[in-house]
């Protein structure tokens, strides 16, 4: 059966947080169910982003009680005048569908389920303490998913979408690469599973603060109307078959070797024929190699010519555009803005994995059929 899905963003324009805040909730109006509720804020530091994330959740409870969608903010810098904005996943809950709001461990979380599929909805997994190592934040952050999952009978195949935010993800860490940390430790999560639908569309983006921060999707299917596809981009490398030559710092010495990103260029989830299509965090790479010293307007080019293979003829609902540098935000917007006209799009800045990459995006597609 068909269902509607709506991506959206809402934005205001820079006052203080708390003032931000309240006007981005008062305009904040849903046709259908809200799911997931993601912040994106310019954040001065880690003390400041959990007073800000105590601020969101309290406001968010506030307005919505006990049925409050799952939230999470991200530490990057909003730009092209905004300054608070929230990106709104909607979806229409069928009469067959029994929705459910829990918690576990202090950690919010919403379920969807009817005799054909369970989907799950995870968002905001942080650890307890952000000035530890990203190495264990990531442990502790997989610990927590892992305890979720196994409550709600879902193993970790059944991911389907997984935006992982890390915390100066191209720094080190006595030899240790951060986004390298990251990997490794989302890989020994990943082995308890085979993985038969291939790995999640996921993204890996830096942030200013925040420590590592997870949200995730993950769907079910108890029978074959579900379709859950991996979809391959033939120009790229699949990220999780990249050489070792591609991965920087030293491997976790408790590993035999440095372990790549585990994830599809994008995933597909359809239900009856309709349904949606996730794209993955998208940067111009062809093969395994980046397009370096190309400028940010070819850069943008090859990266949207790499998502128009993923889409096919599926047009993007919405997307997110991070920038390395905030000076080229004008060049990639007028690439964008002429091959996406009219697309709801949000720019930010933030580092990309690797440092010589200018812009990443990622997309979500709405299939129908």
């Amino acid at each position: 059966m068909y269902r509607e899905l709506h991506y959206k963003y809402i934005t205001v324009s820079t006052q203080s947080f708390e003032e931000m805040l309240n006007q981005l909730l008062a305009e904040l109006t849903c046709t259908y169910t809200p799911i997931r509720l993601v912040f994106f804020a310019t954040i001065s530091s880690n003390k400041h982003y959990n007073e800000c994330l105590a601020l969101i959740q309290e406001k968010v409870n506030d307005a919505f009680g006990t049925q409050a969608p799952v939230i999470s903010l991200v530490a990057q810098n909003t730009l092209n005048g905004v300054g608070l904005a929230v990106e709104v996943h909607e979806m229409e809950i069928l009469s067959t569908e029994s929705l459910q709001y829990k918690q576990q461990n202090n950690t919010p979380y919403i379920t969807l389920q009817d005799d054909s599929t369970k989907r799950l909805f995870l968002g905001g997994v942080i650890s307890k303490d952000l000035y530890q190592s990203i190495a264990k934040q990531s442990e502790e952050v997989f610990d927590t998913i892992r305890t979720i999952m196994e409550a709600e009978s879902m193993p970790v195949y059944s991911i389907v979408r997984q935006w992982n935010y890390i915390e100066k993800i191209t720094d080190y860490n006595q030899g240790r690469q951060n986004y390298q940390a990251f990997n490794d430790a989302r890989s020994v999560y990943y082995e308890q599973s085979t993985w038969e639908h291939g790995f999640p569309a996921a993204t890996g983006i830096g942030t200013q603060w925040g420590g590592v921060m997870i949200d995730l999707n993950a769907t079910l299917a108890y029978n074959a109307q579900t379709h859950i596809t991996p979809i391959d981009n033939p120009l790229q490398v699949a990220a999780h078959a990249y050489s070792q030559t591609q991965l920087l710092g030293k491997a976790d010495e408790r590993l035999s070797h440095k372990t790549t990103p585990k994830f599809e260029r994008a995933k597909q989830v359809l239900q009856g024929g309709n349904g949606v299509l996730y794209v993955s965090g998208t940067a111009a790479i062809r093969g395994e190699l980046s397009l370096e010293q190309v400028g940010i307007e070819e850069q943008t080019r090859i990266t949207i010519e790499n998502i128009n293979v993923l889409t096919g003829n599926h047009p993007l609902a919405v997307i997110r555009v991070y920038l390395k540098n905030t000076e080229e935000l004008e060049g990639a917007r007028g690439i964008i803005e002429q091959l996406y006209p009219s697309l709801p799009a949000i720019y930010l800045q933030a580092d990309v994995c690797r440092e010589e990459l200018l812009i990443e995006i990622e997309g979500i597609s709405i299939v129908t059929h």
